[in-house]
């Protein structure tokens, strides 16, 4: 599996190299530090678009990328199952036992 860093500045002007939980167009969600010692954060838009901003334990952390920056590859992370019609036949349906389903419509009909 391949592990996502990214690095975000603290309103102390460092650098952290934190990993990435989720990465979305609106939303990307970060985890800082290491084991029982970790926290979740997560980093939002600002307003005008440039950066991502998000506080964790009382410390504001700023990923310097847009959002244009940041939504290529955040979308090619995602597998793509092709274009679905509605009513079309799903690829991993399971299928089940006729006795199954004659219980099943005898209870409910």
């Amino acid at each position: 599996m391949n592990i996502e860093k990214i690095k975000v500045r603290t309103e102390a002007g460092q650098l952290l190299e934190v990993v990435v939980y989720d990465k979305r167009a609106d939303r990307i969600q970060v985890v800082i530090g290491e084991g029982q010692h970790s926290a979740k954060c997560d980093l939002l838009p600002t307003r005008n678009g440039l950066a991502y901003a998000g506080s964790v334990m009382g410390r504001e952390l700023v990923y310097e990328r847009s959002r244009e920056q940041v939504q290529p590859t955040s979308t090619a992370s995602i597998p793509s199952f092709g274009n679905r019609r509605a009513g079309a036949e799903r690829p991993y349906r399971a299928e089940c036992p006729a006795s199954f389903t004659s219980t099943f419509s005898s209870r409910f009909s």
